[in-house]
């Protein structure tokens, strides 16, 4: 019997441990402890030998899953480095699933740059794991498509959905031990996303703004001042308005509208901090704004 160790924590984790299940996998799964708020609690009902750890250094771990003795070992969304002295006890190969298609959208984020970059496919890729961040052979990818209105929840929900499938991909390399590998030439590298990256520059194009704020919705929204006060905007609208002045607001037939580098946007949904979610339309007339407002620059 084929065993795996899985690691990993997420809604990822748990739809690629249940189909693994269902196949007739062995499996052991381990997640490290401070993530335990994040964990998707179905992982705690599948019923399987589970490991939590500190630090994924530390002795016990290694122990227990050398006891294992794992044919593979599988990370499904994790954010500690797995290092070499714990991929080498597989016996065939350790694997990880990155979402975005290798090499291009290395980063802990790619489901934002793919979606900031204004990107219309991507893929799942599943690859050696090497000392250095998604850079080992590429054994398999699975192209998606995305939307033109996609958005970061939706991003992460395709991925889901699309994880039983790969697994199906995968299952007849796992039996037969027999990989194409492909090495990762010419690399793009994207960090991990910081405040910066969430600020809207009304001096850019409309696309390109509302890239951003889809690429934000839900998680970590954009974020942009009107008097000190921050607005966070989860939806625009392209319009085929003409530009005025970056950041100038105006109201047209019931529409709140801010202009931007090339045309006016029109404002959907916003938050105001505590005083919660807001159309474009009442976000407006709430603050009392008029033809001579401006969000900051």
């Amino acid at each position: 019997m084929i065993k795996i160790a899985v690691f990993g924590y997420s809604r990822e984790t748990y739809s690629g441990i249940n189909t693994l299940k269902k196949l007739g996998y062995t499996l052991s799964l381990f997640l490290p402890k401070n993530k335990k708020n994040k964990r998707d609690p179905r992982i705690d009902t599948l019923n399987l030998p589970l490991t939590l750890y500190d630090n994924i250094n530390e002795t016990p771990l290694y122990k227990t899953l050398s006891d294992f003795q794992p044919d593979y070992i599988f990370c499904i969304v994790l954010e500690d480095k797995i290092p070499p002295s714990i991929t080498k006890l597989a016996t065939h190969k350790s694997l990880n699933f990155h979402p975005s298609k290798l090499p291009a959208y290395r980063s802990a984020n790619p489901w934002f740059w793919v979606i900031r970059n204004q990107e219309t496919t991507s893929a799942i890729t599943i690859h050696q794991l090497k000392e250095k961040w998604d850079s080992g052979d590429i054994l398999l990818q699975h192209p998606i498509s995305l939307h033109k209105y996609e958005t970061n929840g939706s991003y992460i929900a395709i991925i889901n959905k699309n994880i039983p499938m790969v697994i199906q991909k995968l299952h007849p390399y796992f039996q037969s031990h027999k990989w194409t590998a492909t090495p990762q030439t010419k690399s793009t590298y994207y960090p991990k996303i910081t405040e910066k990256d969430l600020h809207i520059d009304w001096t850019q194009s409309g696309a390109s703004i509302d890239a951003l704020i889809r690429a934000c919705n839900p998680y970590t929204p954009a974020k942009t001042f009107f008097k000190g006060l921050s607005v966070f905007i989860f939806e625009v609208s392209i319009t085929t308005l003409s530009a005025t002045k970056p950041g100038k607001i105006t109201y047209k037939k019931d529409q709140l509208l801010v202009s931007c580098k090339d045309m006016q946007l029109s404002i959907g949904i916003v938050s105001i901090g505590p005083y919660g979610y807001f159309s474009g339309y009442r976000f407006g007339h709430y603050l009392g704004i008029t033809d001579t407002s401006q969000f900051d620059i």
